[in-house]
């Protein structure tokens, strides 16, 4: 269980460092806020919802789940 958890980290540690020209390989294209409360709205997020947040973002969508909506989240 252990071994599979560090494989994972370190996968993603790989994968989400910088290249050796120190720019990123993927360009980040943050959620405008306007598409974060229509996709808020589509979920029907409640303060009664846990949301979690699997991107590799800012975590803007679980913020203001959290903000704007009393949810809890991750």
């Amino acid at each position: 269980m252990h071994r599979k958890l560090i494989a994972c980290i370190l996968i993603i540690a790989i994968t989400c460092s910088p290249g050796g020209s120190g720019q990123l390989d993927v360009r980040y294209e943050p959620t405008s806020y306007e598409i974060v409360d229509l996709m808020l709205d589509l979920a029907e997020v409640t303060g009664d919802d846990f949301v979690f947040d699997l991107g590799c973002g800012d975590g803007r969508i679980v913020i203001a789940a959290a903000a704007k909506r009393g949810a809890r989240g991750v």
